[in-house]
């Protein structure tokens, strides 16, 4: 089954989300918080994974790289809620 990733870009002037396909290789090690390399406008930039579902998204390009960082949870919601201000 397909997953997908609902990633924020990091350092970029865009303020919103964007929905990457996990490829098979890297499934049992996406989830939420996981620090990842996409690819944005022809450019790899670091990404945060923030959440990940089977929902399908047409024209989703794959996550190139996972690295070995992963933010807690707990951070990542206490970001979610700074980027509300």
């Amino acid at each position: 089954m397909i997953r997908y990733a609902q990633v924020v870009v990091y350092d970029t002037p865009l303020d919103m989300d964007f929905t990457y396909i996990i490829p098979e290789e890297f499934s049992h090690l996406v989830e939420e918080g996981q620090v990842v390399v996409v690819s944005l406008r022809n450019t790899d930039k670091i990404a945060f994974v923030t959440e990940v579902s089977e929902t399908p998204y047409p024209d989703a390009k794959p996550i190139k790289r996972v690295l070995d960082i992963r933010l807690p949870k707990a951070l990542l919601k206490t970001t979610h809620k700074l980027s509300l201000f």
